[in-house]
Formats: C-alpha cells, structure tokens, sequence
C-alpha cells in the first residue's frame, strides 16, 4: 500500500473516531461485530503473550465485555455484573479457570497456538 493510500485511509479513520467521540467508544462500536471482537481478543492475547501485560489484557476483555453488554457476560456465565468487574479490574490477577468462564461467556475458548507459523 503506498503512502498516499495509507494516509487517506488514516484520514477516514480519524474523521470516524472525531465523529464518534472517544477512541474507546470507536473500538466499542468496532467490536460489536463479533470477528471484529476476536481480532480485538486475538491482538490483545497476542500483545499479552509478548510483553506479559495483564492490564492491557484485562482492559481489552473489559472493552469487549462492555461492547456486547455486562448484563450478557454476567447471564451466560452466571457472575454477577459487580463480580465480573472486580474480576476485570486489573487489581488482582484472575485464575485460569475464571479465564475460561470468562471466554466461554464471550462466545469463546482458550486454545494453544503455535509460536511459530507453520509450513506447509
């Protein structure tokens, strides 16, 4: 992509986001989308994975959960909305089994990936 193409494109993005409000609010709408949401999660497990910063984690999770909606989460797991806040709030580290609650509430499930791409 040149230059010039790239920077229309930011251009369109930017007028989006200024129209919007916030960039928070413009990734929430982004994210109702439901593959939208899981490139959001995969690039935040990703960024997760390389610099091990659960904040940015969390805050991505509390990002998707406020975009379908904590009432949702909180029904189709079963913890109430307050519980999944503290849970979300980055001021303890969740358990993996609270994790997997959390994904599978999402509509999701925690799986391996490789490190490196395979060959084929």
């Amino acid at each position: 992509m040149s230059l010039k193409v790239l920077r229309k494109h930011l251009g369109v993005i930017m007028k989006s986001i200024t129209s919007m409000g916030t960039l928070r609010e413009y990734i929430i709408e982004q994210i109702k989308d439901p593959e939208e949401a899981e490139a959001y999660l995969r690039g935040a497990l990703d960024e997760y994975a390389e610099y091990r910063d659960l904040e940015v984690f969390l805050l991505a999770l509390r990002t998707i959960t406020v975009a379908q909606g904590i009432g949702f989460l909180a029904q189709k797991t079963g913890v109430t909305p307050q519980i999944l806040f503290k849970i979300l709030s980055s001021q303890r580290t969740p358990r993996w089994e609270t994790m997997e609650v959390l994904f599978k509430g999402l509509g999701y499930k925690a799986a391996p990936k490789p490190n490196v791409p395979t060959v084929h």
